[in-house]
């Protein structure tokens, strides 16, 4: 799933807009699907509960600051239905939300999943929401430290190889991680096949060629 690009806080809030840039309340009707849709038990006739985003990835981590994420639990039912949340199992996320009764049909409840540590590591868990007639979803949550992004071209194209004649090819390798990466190559001994550096690293924003032979 698209997730929107996260940034430190700094007592500020990030939160998903909709098209005309206006902040998403976190509880907006769908009458226009419902109406279309009366015969139906769920309007989307498969599930009573719609969860966006269904995961959350957090990017880029730094220590103390705090990251948040908007998550809208919405009911997709004909009829209000009562939703609970259960808290992620480590200190490092928290779900902050408005205690309130059944949501009502097509409505959505805002979740707000907060992320901070003191230590620089990648960090997994999960958000658990239930509801009526034994509904139970799970919502991975996941903060990542800044880690390398190497970007390459997957297939290799030689061509037409004359006979005892040496064909090279350049592969560009560029990193628009946020930290230095290191690539090694490895491949199957396939005769006249050179490779001009089987390991190197790749700093952050920069690119780096390798040549490679066949004879």
């Amino acid at each position: 799933m698209e997730k929107s690009a996260l940034k430190p806080l700094n007592k500020t809030h990030a939160e998903f807009g909709n098209s005309s840039g206006k902040k998403d309340t976190g509880a907006q009707p769908l009458s226009h699907r419902a109406e279309t849709s009366m015969g139906l038990k769920y309007i989307d006739n498969k599930n009573p509960i719609e969860i966006l985003p269904p995961e959350v990835i957090i990017k880029d981590i730094e220590i103390n600051q705090t990251y948040e994420v908007i998550v809208l639990v919405r009911n997709l039912t004909q009829h209000s239905r009562r939703i609970r949340i259960f808290q992620p199992k480590t200190s490092k996320f928290r779900c902050d939300y408005d205690m309130q009764g059944p949501v009502a049909a097509g409505l959505a409840m805002k979740l707000v999943v907060t992320f901070e540590t003191n230590t620089l590591n990648d960090y997994n868990d999960m958000l658990t929401i239930v509801s009526d007639e034994n509904f139970k979803a799970e919502v991975p949550l996941r903060a990542l430290m800044p880690q390398a992004n190497i970007m390459f071209d997957l297939f290799l194209n030689f061509g037409f190889v004359p006979i005892n004649r040496e064909k090279t090819e350049t592969v560009w390798f560029t990193n628009d991680g946020k930290k230095e990466g290191v690539v090694e190559l490895k491949a199957e001994k396939t005769e006249g096949l050179k490779i001009e550096k089987e390991k190197f690293s790749v700093p952050v924003g920069a690119s780096v060629p390798i040549k490679i032979s066949y004879t």
